[in-house]
């Protein structure tokens, strides 16, 4: 890598986490980051230099970090006020007038022009360099995956692609442009009706797309398609055309005197294929929001496969609990169990697989926040460790995200009061009412307050958007405390989770999560001036009764507790048997 600084005379290379569609989940082939800094997060910025590399990362992988990254990395904790971002760093620390190379297309328009303006401070420069130089010492690079796409029956999807053709149509015409070119892979799957497998757990397809009133143009590896979704495509009179055409359609574009429409979040790379159109409009993509706001079949699909789903995990625990307290426990692993959880899933109608790699992390593992056990390294459970599994399925009519924590032992002090305030912030946040002109920066303290109270906090925010049978993380909205959570208000129909934690490094970690649709809740208070917002809770498994200091609870979070577990009883009986209805009634007793 340092020797191709020196031949394309660059004082330094950045290289981000994503792909050339700026997604947070990407295939192995484009895991660039990872292979060249060792560090397996799903979030943050590498920079090499001549002499010593640096990585930035938010609060939720630091622990992460510090164990992957070797000597010659410099961990740069993001968040922490001492912490400059990159593009200050580099202006203090590497000679006025240095190149920095970049792949353009993995650097999104507003991140390169913030390169660029703070860069020229001191006469610097980002440098667009199309040869990827991490590809070029890459000398295993994993080849692209091939695998047929799937056509989503409309059954499932809510809405026809014909339906949300006419829609988009009407997108464009109102912002008064001839067509919108589409590269979040996530947008272009919801809006064509498709699903893919070339990345895993998000059922997504590497494509791009252009639309304008009379035509639409999918850019695909054509290798991918079947009869049934050629002739799809077909009739519905879309283009298909290889996806190395793109770029070389977007030259041809930007000499024509169309006015196209990008998403502000395009790639540099996009935006300067673009750029000397007189009619370039860089703005949100309308699909992001109308994406986000799920049709009812899209709910219905959620509620159905939240019960499907949590019949699964009830079989799962009640398994785990009887294995752990007998003759193999000493057998169980997290990588064995996380299987076995799987397998649980497979039974369930219409689940394809995982929504993301599962978290199943026993003891001091369980602190760091997106852990992933190490097949090499197995990790034993013990009875006198928490037990925190976090994980999720893909199912042809929506996708779960669920965390339970369990102690199958006898809890430390500790533990019970961060478990009970950890909980007291997860019901608070079930069962809240707000405005309906708020973000999710608005309502995210709530979560915390009852963990403030005793000193204690979390470094993740506290819900994402979730997709339907899609990307497990979903925009615009979330529930955060980082400016991001500003980027949209929270609508009705919109999925959020509601995920709350407490970790204490080398210790234990505590997360509790389900998944919630906001609905509109009606008032009689006769106030005008705006609405009002509330919750359905989607996701019905039981609490672990033994990590809960009743002592700290209300009436009213004791009641909520009671009735929630009753509704997962009443849904769930029907679904399990045997033991594992035998642990159901035992979870959902009263308390």
């Amino acid at each position: 890598m340092r020797e191709l600084l020196v031949k394309h005379s660059l004082a330094g290379y950045l290289v981000p986490s994503g792909d050339a569609h700026q997604s947070e989940y990407i295939q192995e082939r484009d895991k660039r980051r990872h292979f060249i800094s060792n560090f397996t997060g799903s979030s943050g910025l590498a920079l090499i230099g001549k002499d010593h590399s640096w990585l930035w990362t938010d609060g939720r992988y630091w622990n992460q970090a510090s164990l992957e990254l070797s000597k010659d990395w410099t961990l740069m904790k993001v968040g922490v006020p001492q912490t400059p971002d990159p593009e200050n760093f580099i202006l203090k620390n590497f000679p006025s007038g240095s190149s920095i190379g970049v792949d353009p297309t993995l650097l999104s328009i507003a991140e390169a022009n913030n390169f660029t303006s703070l860069l020229s401070k001191n006469s610097s420069q980002l440098a667009f360099i199309k040869e990827n130089l991490v590809d070029s010492v890459w000398e295993d690079r994993p080849g692209e995956t091939i695998q047929k796409l799937l056509i989503l029956d409309v059954k499932y999807a809510g809405r026809s692609l014909e339906d949300k053709l006419q829609w988009i149509r009407k997108e464009i015409a109102d912002k008064k442009v001839d067509s919108i070119v589409l590269t979040a892979l996530d947008e272009i799957a919801w809006l064509f009706n498709l699903r893919g497998f070339d990345i895993p757990y998000n059922p997504v397809l590497i494509s791009y797309a252009i639309i304008s009133q009379t035509e639409a143009t999918l850019y695909l590896n054509k290798l991918k398609l079947d009869d049934e979704s050629s002739d799809y495509f077909k009739k519905n009179h879309i283009t298909l055309k290889e996806y190395q055409e793109f770029f070389g359609d977007l030259e041809v574009l930007s000499g024509s005197d169309k006015a196209v429409w990008i998403d502000n979040n395009s790639s540099i790379a996009v935006y300067n294929s673009l750029k000397n159109l007189k009619g370039l409009l860089v703005d949100k993509s309308p699909v992001t929001l109308e994406k986000s706001l799920k049709n009812p079949t899209e709910l219905n699909g959620f509620r159905q496969s939240s019960i499907r789903d949590a019949a699964a995990l009830v079989n799962f625990f009640s398994w785990l609990e009887n294995e752990i307290n007998g003759e193999n426990s000493s057998k169980l692993t997290e990588t064995s169990v996380a299987e076995v959880l799987l397998g649980f899933r497979k039974q369930q109608e219409h689940f394809l697989n995982p929504s993301f790699a599962t978290i199943s992390a026993t003891g001091p593992n369980a602190s760091i926040i997106h852990y992933h056990p190490d097949e090499a390294k197995p990790v034993t459970l013990r009875k006198d460790q928490i037990f925190l599994c976090d994980s999720g399925g893909q199912y042809l009519d929506g996708t779960t995200d669920v965390t339970r924590t369990f102690h199958f032992g006898v809890p430390t002090p500790k533990e019970l009061l961060a478990y009970t305030a950890v909980l007291k912030g997860f019901i608070q946040m079930s069962k809240l009412i707000f405005p309906n002109n708020v973000t999710g920066l608005h309502i995210d303290a709530f979560a915390r307050q009852a963990l403030w109270e005793h000193g204690l906090d979390y470094r993740h925010g506290t819900g994402h958007g979730v997709g339907h049978f899609l990307n497990v993380h979903e925009g615009p909205h979330q529930v955060s405390f980082r400016p991001k959570a500003m980027a949209s208000l929270l609508y009705p129909n919109m999925i959020v989770t509601n995920e709350p934690g407490y970790y204490e490094d080398g210790k234990f970690g505590i997360r509790i999560e389900n998944i919630l649709a906001i609905k509109e809740h009606p008032v009689d208070s006769g106030y005008t001036t705006f609405g009002f917002l509330s919750y359905e809770t989607l996701t019905y498994v039981p609490l672990d009764y033994k990590l809960i200091d009743v002592s700290l609870l209300t009436p009213n979070e004791r009641s909520w507790i009671n009735e929630y577990h009753l509704n997962c009883l009443q849904l769930l009986s029907p679904l399990v048997k045997d033991e594992a209805l035998a642990w159901l009634k035992r979870y959902t007793q009263p308390i």
